[in-house]
C-alpha cells in the first residue's frame, strides 16, 4: 500500500480507517504516536487558533497570542498558522520554546515594542513583523519603537526574519545582565531607522551575537535622515559578528556606527549616499575590523582610529586608514598622530577632506604636507595638499599626494600649516594602502594614533 500524505491543522481531526497506520511530522519533527496512531505529544504544540486568534487583520489578536503563548510548556511549540494576525501591544516571549510563524504579525500599537524576548533558549522561525509607517519626512518620527526586542537574553536562534517600519528593528539590550550568543540566520530589516542596534546599559552586556545572510534596508523618500545607520553598536558591546549582509538605502546618515570593540563585518555590500560618513569609530570603539565587498563609491571613515581596521576586497587588498584633525588653530606637526607604512606596501593615495573654514583665498587658507620618517628618524617629504576652492563641511579636496613606496618600513606624518587669517581647521586625512605580495595584511597593521 502506498503512502498518502495529508496537511492538517493543528486541533483539527482526521480519522483513519483500520488498515492504515499514521506517521505525524510538524515541520519535519516526528511526533509521538500510539498503536492506534494516536499523537501522544500533542500538548507539545500550540495553536494560536485554538485560544481565539483569528488572523483577518481585523481582530485584535494580542491576548490570544499571548495567552497561547503562555499556554505552552518548556521546549513546546507554538504555531501561527497562515493569515495576518494584529497586534496591539507587545507580545512577550520568557520560557524556552519554539515559534512558527507561518503568518505575518501587524503591529498597530504605540510602543515601546512589538516583540520582547527575555530569558534563554528560543528558536523562532519565518517570523515577519511589521508595522504601517510613512515614507516621506524625517525617517526617526515616521519609523518608531523597537520591533525585535532581546533584553537579557541568551543563546536563541532566528531563522528567516523580517522586520519592517520600526525605529529598531532589532534592538539588543543588557542590563545587569547580558544578551548574548544569539545567532540570527537570513535577516532582514525592511525601512527600519536603525536595522540592528546593540544596548548596554549600567551592569549589562551585549557580546558575542552572530548575523549570517540577510539585508539591512532604511527606505527612500525622506527628507531627513538624521539618526539612521545600518548597525549601531554601543559601548561595552564586543565581539559581535556580520557575514554576508547586504545594507542598501537611497541615504543614510551612518552606515556603520560602532563604539564596541572586537566587532567583525565579512563580506558586506552596501550602497547609500550619506550625510556624515560610512563608517564612524566613536572614541570607545577599538580593534573591530571590516573586511569585504563593498560599494563602488569611495568610503568616508571618521572618528578614533585605534587599531580599528578597514579592507575593502572590491579592490584587492585595501587599507583606508585615517587622521583625524579637529579644531586646529595653529600651525602644528602631529607627531602623535601617525600611520605605520610596512615595507612592501604602496601608498596609492593620501587625500583630505576639510571643513569650509579650511580656505579663504589663496593667500589664506591651511595646507597639509606629508613626509614620513624611516627607523633611522630620516625625514622624507612627499608632497602637500591644498584647498584650492572653498570647500563644504569635509568635502574632499580636489588634489592629492599618490603613487609611493617606501623602501623600508617608516611611518607616515602630517603637518597642518595655517597660512594669512583663516578659521579652525577640521579635517580627515585618508591613507590608502596596498601590499606588493600576495598575502594578507598581517596583524601589525591597523590605524594607529
Amino acid at each position: 500500500m502506498g503512502k498518502r500524505s495529508e496537511y492538517i491543522e493543528i486541533g483539527k481531526g482526521l480519522t483513519l480507517k483500520e488498515d492504515y497506520t499514521l506517521e505525524a511530522y510538524l515541520d519535519s519533527k516526528v511526533l509521538t504516536t500510539d498503536s492506534y496512531g494516536r499523537i501522544t505529544d500533542y500538548n507539545q504544540f500550540v495553536n494560536v487558533k485554538a485560544y481565539g486568534a483569528v488572523g483577518d487583520d481585523i481582530a485584535d489578536d494580542t491576548t490570544a497570542i499571548q495567552n497561547a503563548i503562555n499556554a505552552t510548556p518548556q521546549y513546546g511549540t507554538v504555531v501561527i498558522p497562515p493569515g495576518t494576525y494584529k497586534i496591539s501591544s507587545g507580545i512577550n516571549l520568557s520560557n524556552p520554546l519554539t515559534l512558527l510563524c507561518y503568518g505575518r504579525l501587524h503591529y498597530v500599537g504605540t510602543g515601546p515594542y512589538a516583540l520582547k524576548i527575555t530569558g534563554n533558549d528560543k528558536r523562532i522561525e519565518k517570523l515577519y513583523l511589521y508595522r504601517d509607517y510613512s515614507s516621506t519626512g524625517n525617517a526617526t518620527v515616521a519609523l518608531q519603537y523597537y520591533g525585535l526586542y532581546l533584553y537579557n537574553s541568551k543563546i536563541n536562534r532566528f531563522i528567516d526574519t523580517i522586520i519592517e517600519g520600526f525605529n529598531n528593528g532589532v534592538r539588543l539590550e543588557g542590563e545587569g545582565d547580558g544578551t548574548a550568543y544569539n545567532f540570527f540566520y537570513n535577516l532582514e530589516t525592511r525601512s527600519c531607522c536603525i536595522g540592528w542596534k546593540t544596548v548596554v546599559k549600567t551592569g549589562g552586556w551585549v557580546n558575542e551575537n552572530r548575523v549570517i545572510g540577510g539585508k539591512f534596508h532604511i527606505g527612500d523618500g525622506y527628507t531627513n535622515y538624521v539618526g539612521t545607520r545600518f548597525v549601531d553598536i554601543d559601548v561595552g558591546s564586543t565581539g559581535n559578528k556580520f557575514y554576508d549582509i547586504t545594507m542598501e538605502s537611497s541615504k543614510v546618515e551612518y552606515k556603520l556606527l560602532i563604539a564596541g570593540n572586537d566587532n567583525s563585518f565579512i563580506n558586506i555590500w552596501w550602497e547609500g549616499s550619506n550625510n556624515t560618513a560610512d563608517i564612524y569609530f566613536e572614541d570607545y570603539g577599538d580593534r573591530n575590523i571590516i573586511f569585504g565587498t563593498m560599494s563602488p563609491s569611495n568610503q568616508k571613515i571618521v572618528g578614533s582610529q585605534k587599531s580599528n581596521r578597514v579592507l575593502d576586497a572590491t579592490t584587492m587588498r585595501k587599507e583606508v586608514r585615517d587622521i583625524t584633525l579637529w579644531n586646529i588653530s595653529a600651525t602644528t606637526t602631529f607627531d602623535d598622530k601617525s600611520i605605520l607604512i610596512p615595507k612592501n606596501w604602496y601608498v596609492q593615495r593620501v587625500e583630505a577632506y576639510t571643513n569650509s573654514q579650511a580656505y579663504v583665498d589663496d593667500n589664506n587658507r591651511w595646507y597639509f604636507t606629508v613626509y614620513t620618517v624611516d627607523s633611522s628618524g630620516t625625514p622624507t617629504t612627499r608632497g602637500t595638499i591644498a584647498p584650492s576652492s572653498t570647500a563644504s563641511t569635509l568635502t574632499h579636496v580636489s588634489n592629492v599626494v599618490s603613487n609611493f613606496q617606501p623602501t623600508t618600513s617608516c611611518r607616515l606624518y602630517v603637518t597642518a600649516t595655517k597660512l594669512g587669517t583663516v578659521g579652525n581647521l577640521n579635517a580627515i586625512i585618508r591613507v590608502i594602502l596596498f601590499p606588493l605580495d600576495e598575502g594578507y595584511p598581517n596583524s601589525s597593521l591597523g590605524w594607529e594614533s
